[in-house]
């Protein structure tokens, strides 16, 4: 039956993952040289004792130990985990040499063509991190009226006024002086504007609008590449066989 190369991809990371576990067992093994390895022993006593007794009497049981894994056989079972995978690889890389499809934003406009479903997948990614970053970005406070200036790329916000005051010592008479007696007084404190603060502030940061618009439209393209390689991945799969002409060189 024929498959299409999103389910390829699928069974061929199932596939791999199954063979990569089992394989990897496998590895350990072969590297346990005493599970290779076996002998027998026989025990014949000779015909009679050096001191005359019944020679039956000397009899010993025999010895040996089984070889658990042979080298061939473990390397067929390899082999034979290691088949799928590499097949459906093959089918995988086959099918995306051909998979390819348009990006098309929702308003018809073609932005590219032709796209391999690879490179759709990897752009999918970088959009992905592109949209986090943008999100970051600051923005200017919207209650303020900002504005631009011809020479530089800043907003400008129009001029606040506030007064720039000091704390000064004033004298107050409590009693006047007369020829009689001496007058009493206290001292204290006013606070005193002696001048004007004009201040512009500027900034850097994003309008709403403009962090808004740059949202919309990463989000666009984030769409129209999943849709793209949706498109790219319904490429009809080739059925190939790599694996068998692979082992049968390498056992020769």
């Amino acid at each position: 039956m024929t498959q299409t190369l999103g389910q390829v991809v699928a069974a061929e990371a199932a596939a791999r993952a199954e063979a990569n576990k089992r394989g990897g067992k496998l590895h350990k093994d072969s590297q346990k040289a005493d599970l290779f390895e076996g002998f027998d022993t026989n025990y014949s006593p000779f015909a009679e004792a050096e001191d005359g007794s019944d020679a039956r009497a000397l009899q010993r049981p025999p010895e040996g130990k089984r070889v658990q894994l042979i080298a061939e056989d473990l390397l067929g079972e390899f082999m034979s985990e290691m088949r799928s995978a590499i097949d459906l690889a093959a089918v995988k890389d086959e099918a995306n040499c051909r998979a390819k499809a348009d990006v098309t934003m929702p308003d018809g406009l073609v932005l590219l063509r032709a796209v391999p479903a690879t490179h759709l997948l990897h752009m999918e990614k970088v959009l992905e991190d592109f949209g986090t970053f943008v999100a970051k970005l600051p923005v200017r406070d919207p209650a303020i009226d900002w504005t631009y200036s011809t020479d530089d790329r800043l907003a400008h916000s129009p001029e606040t006024f506030t007064n720039s005051e000091e704390v000064r010592q004033r004298a107050l008479v409590i009693v006047p002086p007369t020829q009689y007696q001496a007058g009493t007084g206290t001292t204290y404190q006013e606070r005193v504007a002696v001048g004007r603060r004009t201040t512009v502030r500027h900034t850097g940061a994003l309008s709403v609008q403009r962090k808004r618009d740059l949202e919309r439209r990463v989000a666009e393209l984030k769409v129209a590449f999943k849709q793209a390689r949706e498109v790219a991945n319904r490429v009809d799969a080739a059925d190939v066989h790599e694996a068998d002409i692979l082992f049968g060189y390498i056992l020769g």
